[in-house]
């Protein structure tokens, strides 16, 4: 075939896959599936089960380092309540367990988490003590409700009294804080007037005054360091929204101070988001619970172009099995294109008073593409996905 007419071929192709030529994705996925651990060594390769010695309830992987570590029942199976567990660490090539220590034996925790260097993994159940533990050799991450870059120079934080930020060894500086509100405000008004004029119409000098009615997302540094990214709601809290605000978000340039609100993706309305910058530091992954009730917070994952500011909501297209669902975990893959995440749809008017019946529940583990939207594997049952390095 004449080498025109392969380009044209291959330009009709582009147009139908929505203008966004598809790429494999890249990097190792881990999760759960059966009470069991499982590693793709890259997304789509036939997955190999790791070794385990009791049902597997919590999972995390390594960015940096391709560690796997997660937390196994003591007594093997699992029971009707949440069993002791100790903590497990594998290293590549996964074929040799290694406790994480004494302190991680007997513990029931909630929750298992690497630092954003890799290095540091964390674990605690809601009312307990945390627990922790540092790769031989490394320093161990910031926590709590704190964000690294990828060498773990740059660190940012969410306290009580705002969002603070620091390089290195040098002293903490303060991003914003409820009693200076108008750090952000200047950063909306330097908005050319269609995107920044929707939230000052709407502010309310005397709401903002009230520390209470304020609320801010952890924040999440990109890999190398050169932006800090965060939402707050500028203070326009109302006891009447149950946990729902208007947040917009910001970026703050660490190395001179410099605040930008990204006013194209507008205002996003639920409870407190949570932010993560993808490894090439070009996207952004927003997960937002809307607060109906207790039981009642569907969520969605929206990426966020950072050149472009457009958004597209992944879930939108998730196959659902009901009006409501949980998220059971999302990370970004390596090459900071596709995210991997578990949902679980079910519908409301099967809830019960203690919640949805577990048993009738079926959760999917999705990898999407964030630039088209693509979903490029599905794999049912399976949870809490760990992306790995490439």
């Amino acid at each position: 075939m004449p080498e025109p007419q392969k380009l044209t071929l291959a330009f009709l192709a582009l147009l139908m896959t929505g203008g966004v030529a598809h790429a494999a994705p890249q990097g190792r996925l881990a999760y759960l599936r059966g009470q069991a651990p499982w590693l793709e060594p890259r997304v789509g390769a036939a997955p190999r089960p790791l070794p385990h010695q009791g049902d597997v309830y919590q999972l995390a992987v390594s960015a940096t380092t391709g560690d796997v570590a997660y937390l196994e029942a003591l007594g093997g199976r699992h029971g009707p309540e949440l069993p002791a567990m100790r903590g497990v660490r594998l290293k590549a090539p996964y074929t040799k367990p290694r406790l994480l220590g004494a302190a991680w034996n007997g513990v029931r925790p909630e929750w298992l988490r690497w630092s954003d260097d890799g290095q540091t993994l964390r674990s605690a159940n809601w009312n307990g003590r945390p627990l922790v533990w540092t790769r031989p050799g490394a320093r161990a991450a910031p926590w709590p409700s704190a964000s690294t870059s990828r060498d773990g120079r740059v660190v940012a934080r969410s306290t009580a009294s705002g969002v603070s930020y620091a390089l290195g060894s040098a002293k903490a500086r303060v991003a914003f804080t409820p009693g200076r509100p108008a750090t952000l405000l200047a950063a909306v008004r330097r908005l050319r007037a269609a995107e920044g004029n929707a939230a000052l119409r709407s502010y309310d000098p005397g709401l903002a005054r009230d520390a209470r009615n304020w609320a801010w997302s952890v924040p999440a540094v990109s890999p190398d360091g050169q932006a800090v990214y965060f939402a707050a709601n500028l203070g326009q809290g109302d006891a009447d929204l149950h946990n729902n605000f208007n947040f917009l978000l910001f970026r703050l340039a660490p190395r001179d101070g410099g605040l930008l609100a990204l006013g194209k993706v507008g205002t996003q309305y639920g409870a407190r988001p949570e932010l993560r910058v993808s490894p090439d530091g070009r996207r952004l992954l927003l997960v937002q619970a809307l607060f109906v009730s207790g039981a009642r917070q569907p969520v969605t994952v929206t990426a966020v172009d950072l050149a472009t500011q457009a958004t597209r909501d992944l879930t939108s297209t998730d196959v659902k099995g009901g009006d409501l669902n949980t998220l059971q975990g999302y990370c970004w893959l390596a090459d900071g294109r596709h995210v991997a995440y578990s949902v679980t749809y079910f519908r409301g008017e099967d809830l019960a008073s203690s919640g949805p019946d577990e048993e009738s529940r079926q959760s999917t583990l999705y990898v999407k593409d964030t630039l088209s939207g693509r979903t490029v594997r599905t794999i049912p049952g399976a949870t809490q996905p760990g992306c790995g390095p490439r």
